[in-house]
């Protein structure tokens, strides 16, 4: 089985039109291969201002300790979402991972946001990475949602 669960603790807020936020994930393999690493923490941290109808985002990712074989490591991503209307937003964003005892990549994804109500929002998204065809992470398209509370 190829799958993992994590928690995750984080705030966010707004200051001067920036939102930034903030966040810890702990994560831990389900069925690890024997030997390798099942566990790892996240520390994240964003910032995003709107200007007109476009946000541009920038976020980083860092892992002391990554999963599996991987030790450091380090995801830089930035990105723009596009206010289509009130309720639809499209957005793109380019990434850049680099690891210690891991291969290095560039990311990219580009979807659609609807968000019929305040609490709900789902999203339609296109991901893919620079990676040849013996790479684990493949193009792949990911319908998701949100509900807040």
């Amino acid at each position: 089985m190829d799958a993992e669960a994590g928690a995750t603790l984080g705030v966010r807020t707004e200051v001067d039109g920036f939102k930034l936020a903030a966040s810890a994930t702990a994560r831990r393999e389900i069925d690890p291969v024997p030997g390798s690493d099942a566990t790892s923490l996240d520390l994240a941290a964003s910032v995003a201002r709107k200007i007109g109808r476009v946000t541009p985002t920038l976020s980083i990712v860092y892992s002391p300790d990554d999963l599996g074989s991987t030790k450091r490591s380090v995801y830089i991503e930035g990105g723009a979402s596009y206010a289509i209307s009130k309720q639809l937003s499209a957005s793109a964003a380019i990434g850049r991972r680099n690891r210690v005892v891991g291969a290095d990549y560039t990311a990219w994804s580009a979807g659609l946001t609807w968000t019929p109500v305040k609490q709900l929002a789902l999203d339609a998204r296109y991901y893919d990475t620079n990676g040849g065809s013996q790479w684990p992470y493949q193009a792949r398209f990911v319908v998701g949602g949100s509900f807040k509370f």
